[in-house]
């Protein structure tokens, strides 16, 4: 395993890739490094009774979607290429979604990773640096409504196209 993550992100060419492949092979080899072992692929540690489970509440709760995502040629590719990525590789990740973006795929990963939080991710709020929230959006205070156009508007769903700043 160490070595296949390594070989794909070096053949990513960046700059942080480089530096990760670094930071992740020491992280196997030579001693803990904190920064890369929230990156350490889960399926292998949490074990299948928990990949188990895992599957049991993706299917219970997003089975159309999942259903409509495996059926539509372009998002069973993204599905496919995902698979092969690290469970952790956000920047991959988000490579294939937006490489492939289909009503289908955006249904499945909104089901399977926000609504219903099928992994039981937990990302806790960071409180460093301290940002001040976004007060006005378009001239008018930002309420409830314009919160979800805004977040929409980045998945270039219908509900936001009035307000998407988003540009071809």
């Amino acid at each position: 395993r160490l070595l296949e993550k390594t070989e794909l992100l070096l053949a990513r060419k960046s700059s942080e890739d480089y530096l990760f492949a670094i930071l992740f092979a020491l992280h196997s080899l030579v001693t803990p490094i904190a920064v890369v072992a929230s990156d350490i692929n889960p399926s292998w540690e949490k074990g299948i009774w928990r990949n188990a489970q895992e599957f049991k509440t993706m299917v219970d709760c997003c089975g159309p979607q999942i259903q409509a995502a495996i059926t539509d040629p372009q998002s069973k590719h993204a599905i496919d290429q995902l698979n092969a990525l690290d469970l952790r590789d956000q920047v991959g990740s988000y490579r294939v979604i937006v490489s492939n973006e289909t009503p289908q795929l955006e249904d499945f990963t909104l089901c399977i990773l926000q609504q219903n939080n099928c992994f039981r991710c937990n990302s806790p709020i960071l409180t460093k640096p301290k940002v001040p929230l976004m007060e006005t959006w378009q001239g008018k205070p930002v309420d409830a409504l314009a919160a979800k156009q805004i977040l929409m508007g980045h998945l270039k769903h219908e509900e936001a196209a009035a307000c998407s700043q988003q540009h071809p």
